[in-house]
């Protein structure tokens, strides 16, 4: 009768030892391979987990690619008004004849939205402000700017100011040289706000012909 039970558990693929084992030892490790895998609990949480890596990720890569394409709004702004400024502070330095236009006073000087001058070469230029553009004006004695203008600055900047402030330019050298400080103010233009960038900057020009 024993060798008959030895037999049957052999062919049931329980070993000697396991055979030996207390049965509360072979119940737990049978409980245990049932209970084998992940928990509904688990599961929520290693979803939980992924989903905020998933999300952190596209966020900073979001807001990498924003960073960039402000970055760029900001190059193109200034190297399209560096431009701007350099060709007008040239045109004025090697000028002469400063009569500003539209002018109020300001601080002892004259505050002008209109600048007026004859170039190295004699023409007669002209620069202002309209429809968010710096316009320039060339060959007019008459305030002409602002319907002939050929602008200077890229459709992607909105000019938002454009002042003048001569000082000097009366004849004669009592009141120095004439000089003059432009101001300009502008953003570029974006739809999204976020890509926005402004900017405002000065640059004062001194007549290179002598006032005498």
């Amino acid at each position: 009768m024993y060798r008959r039970l030895l037999k049957k558990l052999k062919e049931d693929e329980f070993t000697p030892l396991e055979i030996a084992r207390p049965k509360a030892l072979r119940a737990r490790e049978a409980r245990a391979r049932f209970l084998a895998g992940f928990t509904l609990l688990e599961m929520v949480i290693s979803t939980g987990i992924f989903s905020v890596v998933v999300v952190s990720s596209i966020g900073i890569t979001l807001a990498i690619k924003t960073a960039q394409e402000k970055s760029s709004n900001i190059q193109n702004v200034q190297d399209n008004i560096r431009y701007a400024v350099e060709f007008m502070t040239k045109e004025l330095r090697q000028g002469t004849l400063y009569r500003p236009a539209n002018c109020q006073p300001f601080g002892g000087m004259q505050q002008c939205g209109k600048m007026y001058f004859r170039s190295a070469s004699g023409e007669d230029i002209w620069y202002c402000l309209s429809g968010g553009a710096i316009l320039r004006r060339v060959d007019s004695f008459q305030d002409t700017c602002a319907v002939a203008g050929v602008p200077l600055t890229a459709a992607g900047i909105n000019i938002s100011q454009l002042f003048f402030y001569i000082k000097g330019d009366a004849p004669g050298p009592a009141d120095g040289q004439p000089r003059v400080t432009v101001v300009i103010s502008g953003a570029s233009k974006d739809p999204r706000v976020q890509l926005q960038s402004s900017f405002k900057l000065q640059t004062t020009v001194t007549q290179r012909v002598r006032d005498l």
